[in-house]
């Protein structure tokens, strides 16, 4: 059988932190769509996200009168992060599928500098950097179908791909400029494993959380999860 089936998520957050010696505002939104014709799928996300910072520290510096100097540092910064993915659902048993998938994802950060007063003469200019990302994965999928809803597992492998560039900068201190070459390419490789689950019920709307872990060849690992609400149309 032929058909085509599509839904949409998307939102918009802001969120703020406040302490003594220093805050941050942030703002992240985002859109997803997705195309089902027969076995084969591909979606499509934007995600974009922008950040206001600031912090007071006290510092020992030969200029001050009272040797001691406040620091009053503020920056912005902003990313946005579009992603595609084309694969195939092949169904094994009515509640289990099992789909291989490729993913292409870049996301691009700028960061606007950090600038400080006069008296400690420090100033950072912008230091953009870009990165792409390709996975090969496949993916085990078990749905159960309950009164009124529909519980969905999903337990997803693969092995990534990632080159980051980073951009060139300036530091100014005391009206001296101090310049740092743009970064030079870098390129990992490592696997990945992810986990989760989605609720949703005979409305269209559904709840998800999700678990996700890579370990890469600079030897990094990392762990971070997600959830929230989702809605088709």
């Amino acid at each position: 059988a032929s058909g085509v089936a599509s839904d949409g998520r998307c939102g918009a957050s802001a969120s703020g932190t406040e302490g003594a010696s220093a805050s941050t505002t942030y703002a992240i939104g985002g859109v997803y769509g997705r195309y089902t014709f027969r076995m084969v799928f591909a979606d499509a996300s934007f995600v974009a996200g922008y950040a206001n910072s600031s912090a007071s520290m006290s510092v020992a510096s030969n200029v001050a009168s009272a040797g001691v100097e406040k620091i009053d540092t503020g920056g912005t910064g902003r990313f946005i992060s579009p992603e595609a993915g084309i694969g195939v659902n092949v169904p094994v048993s009515p509640e289990l599928t099992i789909s291989p998938a490729v993913r292409y994802r870049y996301t691009s950060n700028a960061w606007n500098g950090v600038k400080a007063p006069a008296l400690s003469g420090l100033a950072v200019s912008a230091a953009p950097s870009n990165s792409s990302e390709i996975r090969a994965q496949i993916q085990a999928s078990h749905e159960t179908r309950l009164p009124g809803a529909l519980f969905k597992m999903q337990v997803t492998a693969g092995y990534l791909m990632e080159t980051v560039t980073g951009g060139a900068f300036n530091v100014a201190f005391l009206g001296a400029q101090v310049g740092a070459p743009a970064g030079k390419s870098q390129k990992n490789s490592g696997m990945f494993a992810n986990t989760g689950f989605e609720w949703r019920d005979e409305g269209g709307m559904s709840y998800f959380a999700s678990l996700h872990t890579d370990w890469r060849t600079d030897k990094t690992f990392r762990i971070h999860g997600r959830g929230g609400v989702r809605f088709n149309f």
